[in-house]
Protein backbone atom coordinates (compact mmCIF):
# COMPACT_ATOMS: atom_id res chain seq x y z
CA UNK A 1 0.00 0.00 0.00
CA UNK A 2 2.90 2.05 0.31
CA UNK A 3 3.87 2.16 -2.79
CA UNK A 4 0.32 4.07 -3.53
CA UNK A 5 2.32 7.36 -2.92
CA UNK A 6 5.02 7.19 -5.57
CA UNK A 7 2.55 5.40 -8.49
CA UNK A 8 -1.18 6.20 -7.48
CA UNK A 9 -2.43 5.44 -11.06
CA UNK A 10 -1.08 1.58 -11.24
CA UNK A 11 -4.36 0.42 -9.81
CA UNK A 12 -7.57 0.24 -12.05
CA UNK A 13 -10.60 2.59 -11.85
CA UNK A 14 -13.18 0.91 -9.14
CA UNK A 15 -16.27 -0.54 -10.55
CA UNK A 16 -18.31 1.46 -8.01
CA UNK A 17 -16.64 5.18 -8.94
CA UNK A 18 -18.01 4.47 -12.19
CA UNK A 19 -21.95 4.54 -10.96
CA UNK A 20 -21.00 6.93 -8.97
CA UNK A 21 -19.07 9.24 -11.10
CA UNK A 22 -16.06 9.74 -8.42
CA UNK A 23 -12.82 9.17 -9.34
CA UNK A 24 -11.95 5.99 -6.82
CA UNK A 25 -9.77 2.98 -7.75
CA UNK A 26 -9.14 0.02 -6.15
CA UNK A 27 -5.98 -1.79 -5.03
CA UNK A 28 -6.48 -5.68 -4.39
CA UNK A 29 -3.58 -7.09 -1.77
CA UNK A 30 -2.72 -9.85 0.01
CA UNK A 31 -2.72 -13.42 -0.95
CA UNK A 32 -6.15 -15.71 -0.96
CA UNK A 33 -7.69 -16.01 0.79
CA UNK A 34 -7.20 -13.25 2.85
CA UNK A 35 -7.56 -10.58 0.33
CA UNK A 36 -8.22 -7.20 0.87
CA UNK A 37 -9.12 -4.29 -1.40
CA UNK A 38 -8.01 -0.49 -0.60
CA UNK A 39 -10.49 2.21 -1.93
CA UNK A 40 -9.00 5.20 -2.61
CA UNK A 41 -9.09 8.72 -3.89
CA UNK A 42 -6.17 10.86 -5.51
CA UNK A 43 -5.60 14.56 -4.40
CA UNK A 44 -3.83 16.43 -7.12
CA UNK A 45 -4.00 19.39 -5.96
CA UNK A 46 -2.25 18.09 -2.38
CA UNK A 47 -0.20 15.59 -4.28
CA UNK A 48 -2.16 12.95 -1.78
CA UNK A 49 -4.01 9.65 -1.68
CA UNK A 50 -6.86 9.27 0.41
CA UNK A 51 -7.38 6.01 1.74
CA UNK A 52 -11.40 5.36 1.97
CA UNK A 53 -11.82 1.96 3.33
CA UNK A 54 -10.26 -1.42 3.36
CA UNK A 55 -12.38 -4.12 2.87
CA UNK A 56 -12.48 -7.88 2.35
CA UNK A 57 -12.44 -9.30 -0.67
CA UNK A 58 -15.36 -11.93 0.33
CA UNK A 59 -17.39 -8.62 0.99
CA UNK A 60 -20.03 -7.25 -1.01
CA UNK A 61 -19.17 -4.33 -3.40
CA UNK A 62 -19.19 -1.06 -1.65
CA UNK A 63 -22.36 1.08 -1.77
CA UNK A 64 -22.49 5.05 -2.84
CA UNK A 65 -23.64 5.54 0.40
CA UNK A 66 -20.56 4.06 2.19
CA UNK A 67 -18.20 6.58 0.80
CA UNK A 68 -19.99 9.06 3.34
Amino acid sequence: MYALASYPYRCPVAPEARRAKVKLRHLLYGKKPHVYRVIYEIDELRQAVWVLTIRHGARRKLKTSDLG
